[in-house]
């Protein structure tokens, strides 16, 4: 997969399941300028200022909406097993068991990955992680990957659908993650889905995954690296443009 096809730019939510309520749709006009700027995080939490690697950027290629995206860059000689910045958004909803997220996501042409986290989907009791995966040298495709830190670190690849499916360095691509917690604990009746650029490339039915609900926050907090992963080589980013996020 190369880039997204035209038709999905200025799209912001495409596979968005039927009757959910949209909590968040953020399209990074403007950015918190001070610990009670709830209005420039546009909702979200305002100390995002805090963090002097976390920048608005101009680009005119943005697929979400706006010409503004936001950047989390990592220095050069970050230790693995960190973040440039963080950024989150709570979950009003106090009886949702399920949750959609739609994040617009490229990568710089020099990034590595190994188990690099983009964001954490968080509950009373539980977390999914989204991550992007490589073989950590700058050359080898990256690979999306869920990891389920609530059942035995399970990790979900997108394999089950469609297979072969990469992020290309440069390229925006359209990340869309749906997740069912089951109705009681561990009732096999959770599921997880993703799609890449607006196909369905993992369907997980019929899981027990467990939690009480609510759900808390989704948590934008990149960390570079995983357990074998040398520090960052050289300065690199990534970058995110139009969020939503809704639930039921």
């Amino acid at each position: 997969m190369s880039s997204p096809p035209s038709s999905l730019l200025g799209v912001t939510a495409p596979n968005a399941p039927s009757g959910f309520v949209t909590y968040s749709s953020r399209d990074f006009g403007s950015k918190a300028s001070s610990g009670n700027d709830w209005a420039g995080a546009q909702g979200w939490a305002p100390y995002e200022e805090l963090w002097p690697n976390l920048s608005l950027v101009s680009d005119a290629t943005a697929p979400g909406s706006l010409s503004s995206v936001l950047r989390y860059s990592f220095p050069a000689g970050l230790p693995s097993g960190n973040g440039p910045a963080l950024t989150h958004y709570d979950i009003p909803s106090k009886t949702a068991r399920s949750v959609y997220v739609s994040t617009w996501v490229r990568f710089s042409p020099n990034f590595t990955a190994s188990m690099n986290k983009i964001y954490y989907v968080n509950w009373t009791g539980g977390s999914f992680v989204m991550n992007v995966n490589e073989i950590n040298d700058g050359t080898h495709n990256i690979l999306p990957l869920a990891l389920n830190l609530n059942v035995n670190h399970a990790a979900f690849q997108y394999s089950n659908i469609q297979t072969g499916q990469v992020l290309q360095r440069g390229k925006w691509h359209l990340i869309e993650f749906a997740l069912t917690l089951s109705s009681a604990s561990n009732a096999p009746d959770g599921s997880v889905k993703i799609w890449l650029d607006g196909s369905l490339v993992l369907n997980k039915p019929a899981l027990p995954i467990p939690g009480t609900i609510p759900f808390t926050e989704v948590r934008y907090a990149p960390v570079y690296g995983g357990k074998f992963a040398v520090p960052v080589r050289s300065n690199m980013w990534m970058d995110i443009d139009h969020v939503q996020i809704s639930g039921r």
